[in-house]
């Protein structure tokens, strides 16, 4: 048997396989343990309409990541048209890579390469446009934001819009004109260049601003000089980042499982763990002022420290923009959720895919978040995704990881967040089984 021939069998097999599950081998990767921690035990669903298919709100897919306008009624596939205007021009879609020279219809998910001494012309659904300058990369994931990666992008935003970069996020509203460059390194040096709106900018680690018509700001990235301002000894140890990383892990758990109580009714219960939730988010100050080897711990009265706080003394002691952004939305998961307990109204029947599950929620909350905080959904949206890939490759054998994917991919409704969710995992999945992920996904959409 040829090549050919096995690759054929393994694409039929994983179309239409139906193997039961093998046992799953020792699980390999430390921090699945934490995410399943808390995991409840089964009940009787306590939601029971339908699973309703909704267009999502929380514009951007992190990392790796993002996105732009995509607002065309009736195919939520559409992301407007690239129209290159001079040079070569290239769209990255799955494994495809296609030289552009006419105009072209976008989907989400697509990245977009600008060669040197080219230019395009992007016209979204809703009638913005944004020239993409020479040398830009940018990847276009859902409505109304985009993640640039490196380059220029000019913006003439008829309706609001994110941009978001490896250092930031620019917020625009409506009848907006701006310049966004980003370096080589990840420097962003955004420009106003509306006559009267401003821009809302947000910094991982420094906070929010206001760029005023006519104003520029540059947003500048942790080079290994800006490590060295921080001395050896305060900088945070790897057995303190693991540490923190586990608590974070532990508190988004805590948040999700009180939400998911609240929306059963268990309205007391819920009360506690998300008092946990805090507690445990709170705790990381502990680690912070323990010793680098942990151990020696202080035990700090912690219950009064504001929550922004702990995100301030982290960044403090590093410049881990990874660690900080997951920081970042663990506490404003936690906000989200305090803001609108007494009002959380969202009925889905489970799939029993609890990675998929949980997406759905966090889905659903950062829906209710206004301007920056839907992206802050996108990654921790994204930790989901990982949960599943993970899952997934604890079977040492690839036909079992085949069969698994299967069983799994059965469970799922098929919507736009079932796509979405899919799209993420196979962009994490090793080339081959990306291939095929990548076709049973357009067999179902």
């Amino acid at each position: 048997m040829g090549f050919e021939d096995l690759e054929k069998i393994i694409r039929a097999l994983f179309k239409n396989a139906d193997i039961p599950q093998k046992s799953l081998q020792k699980e390999r990767i430390r921090f699945q343990a934490l995410e399943t921690f808390s995991e409840q035990k089964k009940a009787t669903p306590f939601w029971k309409k339908l699973f309703a298919p909704r267009v999502s709100t929380t514009a951007f897919a992190a990392v790796a990541f993002l996105v732009l306008f995509n607002i065309a009624p009736g195919n939520f596939l559409s992301a407007g048209e690239i129209h290159p205007k001079f040079g070569p021009v290239e769209v990255l879609r799955g494994n495809d890579i296609i030289l552009v020279d006419k105009a072209f219809s976008l989907k989400k998910g697509d990245v977009i390469r600008v060669g040197n001494n080219s230019e395009a012309e992007i016209i979204f659904p809703n009638k913005s446009t944004s020239i993409v300058k020479s040398s830009t990369q940018l990847k276009i994931v859902k409505k109304d934001s985009l993640f640039l990666e490196k380059g220029t992008i000019e913006s003439v935003s008829e309706e609001k819009g994110n941009i978001s970069t490896q250092r930031g996020l620019i917020s625009s509203p409506s009848q907006s004109i701006y310049r966004v460059l980003v370096s080589e390194s990840g420097e962003t040096h955004v420009i106003n260049l509306s006559q009267e709106n401003p821009l809302t900018i947000f910094d991982w680690k420094d906070g929010e601003m206001k760029l005023l018509a006519g104003e520029e700001l540059r947003l500048r990235t942790d080079t290994a000089l800006v490590d060295n301002d921080i001395p050896d000894d305060l900088k945070l140890s790897l057995t303190q980042v693991q540490a923190i990383q586990a608590k974070l892990i532990i508190t988004r758990t805590k948040i999700l499982t009180g939400t998911e109580k609240i929306l059963a009714g268990n309205k007391r219960e819920a009360e506690k763990d998300l008092a946990s939730a805090k507690k445990s988010f709170q705790s990381i100050v502990q680690v912070l002022e323990a010793s680098r080897n942990l151990q020696i711990v202080k035990r700090k009265y912690i219950d009064n420290i504001p929550l922004t706080e702990v995100v301030q003394r982290v960044a403090e002691k590093t410049n881990d923009l990874a660690l900080l952004q997951e920081a970042r939305s663990v506490e404003v998961l936690w906000k989200l959720v305090e803001r609108n307990k007494t009002n959380l109204s969202f009925g889905f029947e489970k799939t029993g895919v609890q990675a998929f599950d949980r997406f759905v929620l966090l889905d659903y909350l950062f829906s209710l978040g206004t301007e920056k905080e839907p992206y802050f959904g996108e990654i921790l949206k994204q930790k989901y995704a990982i949960s599943f890939l993970q899952r997934i490759q604890n079977n040492e054998l690839r036909i079992d990881q085949i069969t698994l994917l299967n069983k799994e991919i059965e469970q799922l409704p098929t919507n736009e967040l079932t796509q979405d969710f899919l799209q993420r995992v196979a962009n994490l999945f090793p080339p081959d089984l990306s291939t095929m992920l990548e076709e049973k996904i357009e067999s179902l959409f």
